[in-house]
């Protein structure tokens, strides 16, 4: 059996509202959720990746991460480890990290980077 996914929508006090399957969402709900995504196009400093890009969803969450450039294999295992995250968790995890002989990292550039409007 497959399983349909749910979402819920509470009012203002906390109280339940309405819960929709993925099926029955209304239009209007669905293009004001898509609204409240940022696609972000970050220009990396110091790192041989050159951009990172992301989505910054309105729950404060990160999603959708890639890297231009870089360690193919690292940077991948960092973007589905971050996927779904806060930025502030993100940016509490990787701050910091450096790479070699470099003042930064494409971790530290990803922290930076999610903390940007």
């Amino acid at each position: 059996m497959r399983s349909v996914p749910v979402v819920h929508i509470y009012q203002g006090d906390g109280s339940p509202g309405f819960t929709f399957t993925a099926f029955s969402i209304p239009k209007t709900l669905k293009k004001e959720y898509i609204y409240n995504m940022k696609e972000i196009n970050y220009k990396t400093q110091g790192v041989c990746a050159q951009v990172i890009h992301f989505t910054k969803n309105d729950d404060g969450t990160i999603s959708n991460i890639s890297f231009e450039g870089g360690c193919n294999g690292n940077l991948k295992a960092i973007s589905k480890l971050c996927d779904g995250m806060k930025a502030e968790d993100i940016a509490a995890k990787l701050a910091g990290n450096i790479c070699g002989f470099k003042s930064t990292s494409c971790a530290d550039q990803l922290a930076k980077a999610v903390l940007t409007n």
